[in-house]
C-alpha cells in the first residue's frame, strides 16, 4: 500500500498522531454502520406503527361517520315531526282566530244595527225638535213682523197705544186711583193714588213707546214734574219696547228733592210679567214715601238697589242662556237638512238589514226651557 506524500514526509510523532486519528475515525465509522443498520429497523417498526394507527383512524373516522350518519337521520326525524305538530298547533291557532274573528264580526254587525237605530230614533226626535223649533221660529216671525208694524206708525200713535196698554197693567195690577194726566202735565201720564195705611201717597208715571233708548231730557221732565208738585211722592218711567238710556232695569234714583223714581223696561214681558213688575214698583215706591227718616230711607234704598243689581245678574244669566240656545237652534236648523238626507240614505241601504224599533215620545227639552224662559 502506498501512502500518501505528506504521510510519508511526516515525522514519527505526527504519523503517531494520524494513526490514532484514523483508528478513532474507524471505530466511529463501526458506529454509524451499526447505527444505520438498527434505522432500518426503526424505520419498518415506525412505518408498521403509522401504518396500524392510519387503519386505526380509518376504522375510528368510519364509526364517527355512521354515528354523525345515524344522528342526523334522527335530527331529521324529531325535524319532521315537530314540523307537523308545530303545523298542527298553527292550523288550529288560524281556526281560532278564524272563529274569533267572525264572533267579532258578528257583534259588530249586531252593534252597528243597533246604531243605526239609534240613529234613526235620534234623527226622528231631532226632526220633530226642529218642526217644533221651525214653530216657535214662525211665531216669533209673526211677532216681529207685528212689532214692526207697529213700529212704523207715528211716535204719537205709538205713544197712545203705549199709554193704552200701560193704564190696562194699572188697572189690573195696580191697588189705586189711577188719573189719566197725559193732556195736562208734560213729563207724565199718568197720577196714582196709592193709600199708605196712614193716607194716601201720590206718584207720577211716565210711559214711553219708543223704538231706540229713552234720552235723558224725557228722564227730566219727569223729574221736573215730581219736583214740581208738593203733593207727589215720587215717580216711575215706563218703557214698553226700549231701554232707559244709561239706566238699569228697575234701577232707583232720587230727584233734587230726594224723592225716589224708579225706572222700568218692559221690553220682552207679557202681560202678567209687566203687571207684577208694576205693581212691585208701586209697592216699593210706597214703602219709601211712609219712611220719614233719611237715613233709614237710604238704607231702604240700598237694600233694594242691591235686590236689584242680584236680579240684573240673573236677567243676564237669563240673557246668556237664551243666547246659548238660539246658538243651538241655529245649528239644529242648519243639520235639518243633512239629517234628512242620512235618513234617505240609511232607508235605501242593503247591505244591513236594520229591524224597525217603535218610536218613544221624548220630552221637548228646547220647548221647555223656551217655556221656563217666557214664565
Amino acid at each position: 500500500m502506498e501512502f500518501p506524500p505528506k504521510f510519508q514526509t511526516a515525522s514519527p510523532a505526527d504519523k503517531l498522531c494520524i494513526v490514532e486519528l484514523g483508528l478513532q475515525c474507524w471505530t466511529i465509522a463501526e458506529k454509524e454502520a451499526f447505527n444505520f443498520s438498527c434505522l432500518d429497523e426503526t424505520i419498518l417498526r415506525v412505518q408498521k406503527d403509522a401504518q396500524t394507527r392510519i387503519e386505526n383512524l380509518q376504522l375510528q373516522l368510519e364509526m364517527q361517520e355512521s354515528m354523525i350518519r345515524k344522528q342526523l337521520q334522527e335530527k331529521k326525524i324529531a325535524i319532521r315531526e315537530a314540523t307537523l305538530e308545530e303545523r298542527q298547533k298553527a292550523q288550529e291557532q288560524a281556526n281560532e282566530i278564524r272563529q274569533k274573528a267572525q264572533e267579532q264580526i258578528v257583534e259588530i254587525r249586531q252593534k252597528v244595527q243597533e246604531q243605526v237605530l239609534d240613529i234613526r230614533v235620534e234623527a226622528a226626535a231631532l226632526k220633530s225638535k226642529i218642526e217644533i223649533l221651525q214653530i216657535e221660529s214662525d211665531k216669533k216671525d209673526a211677532l216681529l213682523s207685528t212689532k214692526n208694524h207697529n213700529q212704523n206708525q207715528s211716535s204719537q200713535a205709538l205713544g197712545k197705544i203705549g199709554e193704552n196698554e200701560v193704564e190696562k197693567l194699572l188697572q189690573e195690577f195696580v191697588n189705586g186711583d189711577i188719573t189719566n194726566v197725559a193732556n195736562e202735565s208734560h213729563g207724565s201720564d199718568f197720577r196714582i193714588s196709592i193709600s199708605n195705611g196712614a193716607g194716601n201717597s201720590i206718584f207720577l208715571l211716565d210711559s214711553k213707546n219708543f223704538k231706540t233708548p229713552i234720552p235723558k231730557k224725557d228722564r227730566e221732565k219727569l223729574v221736573r214734574d215730581i219736583d214740581e208738585d208738593s203733593t207727589v211722592s215720587g215717580g216711575i218711567l215706563v218703557s214698553l219696547n226700549s231701554i232707559i238710556s244709561t239706566k238699569n232695569h228697575f234701577e232707583i234714583d232720587k230727584t233734587e228733592k230726594k224723592k225716589p223714581l224708579l225706572f222700568i223696561c218692559l221690553k220682552d214681558m207679557d202681560f202678567l210679567e209687566s203687571g207684577r213688575c208694576l205693581a212691585a214698583a208701586f209697592r216699593i215706591l210706597t214703602a219709601i214715601s211712609t219712611t220719614h227718616d233719611e237715613e233709614e230711607k237710604d238704607d231702604l234704598l240700598k237694600k233694594i238697589q242691591n235686590q236689584v243689581r242680584e236680579l240684573n245678574l240673573r236677567i243676564r244669566e237669563v240673557t246668556n242662556i237664551i243666547t246659548a240656545q238660539n246658538k243651538q237652534i241655529d245649528t239644529l236648523v242648519s243639520l235639518k237638512e243633512n239629517l234628512k238626507k242620512n235618513l234617505f240614505t240609511l232607508q235605501d241601504s242593503e247591505e244591513v238589514d236594520i229591524p224597525q224599533k217603535p218610536k218613544k215620545r221624548r220630552s221637548n227639552k228646547v220647548h221647555q226651557v223656551s217655556e221656563e224662559i217666557h214664565h
